[in-house]
């Protein structure tokens, strides 16, 4: 995707998220989000986790394509985003935590399955991964005489979908 699409539809996305425009005749997601406590520490929780992880998505996703060539490499935005990622993938299981399987059938479009929260072990066993693939890419960002080359970014490859296969809906 080049980077000017990239950005619109982040921006879309974005527009969509704070407006909370939808698919229900209420502007809400959907008509089951009606019934849901937007005042609840699992909704906020819910939000704070899912914008994160669109966060991620993004950043990792420019990493990559700088990585792969798609698009123009810029050394210091490499830099830049490796930081943020790296941040972000440590702020993950914020959005998690204090909850349990149950939190997630309150919220419809929560994304979550319950399974993070009854094998907590593996899913926080993940997140330590993906963390420290984000730490990995973050420091060698910051390396003397770093330049963006075909290996900047994978050592993000194999953690991206540890998580989203077992424990994100669809």
């Amino acid at each position: 995707m080049k980077p000017a699409t990239r950005a619109i539809a982040f921006s879309v996305v974005a527009l969509f998220v704070i407006s909370g425009c939808g698919g229900g005749s209420d502007g809400s997601a959907d008509a089951n989000m009606a019934a849901v406590d937007e005042d609840s520490p699992e909704f906020a929780a819910m939000q704070y986790r899912q914008g994160l992880m669109h966060v991620m998505g993004y950043k990792i996703a420019t990493l990559r394509d700088m990585a792969e060539g798609t698009i123009e490499a810029n050394d210091a935005v490499f830099v830049k985003y490796a930081a943020d990622l790296a941040t972000a993938a440590h702020m993950l299981l914020e959005g998690f935590e204090g909850m349990d399987a149950s939190s997630t059938d309150a919220l419809p479009g929560s994304g979550a399955f319950p399974d993070v929260w009854s094998n907590w072990d593996d899913f926080a066993q993940k997140a330590a991964e993906l963390q420290a693939a984000a730490d990995e890419v973050n420091v060698a960002a910051n390396a003397p005489g770093f330049t963006v080359t075909a290996e900047s970014a994978e050592p993000l490859g194999p953690v991206c979908g540890n998580c989203h296969r077992p424990y994100r809906q669809r």
